[in-house]
């Protein structure tokens, strides 16, 4: 999605686009990490966008909560931060901390507590992320209990990412079938709470991909996929397989597999593995 991209400093630029595609109502803000900077400077990105009627809902994606919790309850504009997601609040607009966790020791401390409490009583709804990582919580019991804790603190398990193109996923690369398999059993050990999550979920330069299960075609494991964010709005919610390997681990190796017509015979098992 390179050529959708683009780089502004004034920030009411992007308000006329917004303004000439009335249909998307969300708008992110990631990076890197937006909580790094000032609150003043947040708000000067984000204040042209309370003008505009169809945005809906202002999010932010970071890893804050997790490794600088006193950014929300001790730092010079904490309180001012707070009071800017209240403001956000009163214009009618939803605001969103998409928090990155990747171990339950990371809910452990009395510092994201009472992050997460002062957030709350901010009216700012927190969902959290997650990536699969190789030797970090590639286990169902790590996953399932990351995500209780999530439910216990009233927090929302969102999304379990797989794919990464940064230069250390090597370390932690994990094959897509082993991903798979530890999602599942993960779910079996949790209440439905905690089953918002959608996973496992592999990001590409399409936008992202729901790993949804494997099946079997004249006894051949195959992967199914469904597109959930796509450049083209008819793409979404589009099933597709791609033969099944216990070698893959990047998007780009996956094989899409076209079957014209499919009947409900002998060769064709429907059931997910």
């Amino acid at each position: 999605m390179k050529a959708n991209e683009f780089n502004y400093s004034d920030p009411q630029e992007p308000v006329e686009y917004m303004h000439e595609n009335p249909d998307i109502t969300n708008v992110v803000f990631s990076g890197g990490d937006p909580l790094t900077m000032s609150t003043k400077d947040i708000r000067k990105f984000i204040e042209p966008f309370l003008s505009v009627d169809t945005v809906h809902s202002i999010c932010f994606t970071t890893k804050a909560l997790g490794w600088w919790p006193y950014r929300f309850t001790s730092e010079n504009d904490s309180a001012e931060l707070l009071g800017y997601f209240e403001e956000i609040r009163s214009k009618k607009k939803h605001v969103s901390l998409i928090a990155h966790f990747s171990h339950p020791k990371e809910l452990t401390t009395r510092a994201v507590r009472d992050a997460i409490t002062v957030l709350k009583q901010a009216n700012v709804v927190i969902r959290c992320q997650n990536p699969l990582l190789s030797g970090i919580n590639d286990s169902p019991e790590i996953l399932a209990e990351l995500w209780q804790r999530q439910v216990d603190l009233g927090l929302v398990p969102y999304y379990l990412f797989l794919e990464s193109d940064s230069e250390s996923r090597q370390y932690y690369k994990i094959p897509f079938d082993k991903a798979f398999g530890i999602f599942k059993e993960a779910q079996k050990k949790v209440s439905s709470l905690s089953k918002t999550v959608q996973g496992p979920v592999i990001m590409h330069n399409a936008g992202k991909i729901l790993m949804q299960g494997i099946l079997r075609f004249a006894g051949k494991p195959m992967f199914l996929f469904k597109h959930i964010e796509h450049p083209d709005p008819e793409m979404v919610g589009e099933q597709f397989l791609a033969e099944s390997d216990s070698e893959i681990t990047h998007v780009h190796q996956l094989k899409p597999v076209c079957i014209p017509s499919l009947s409900l015979s002998a060769e064709f098992e429907p059931s997910l593995v």
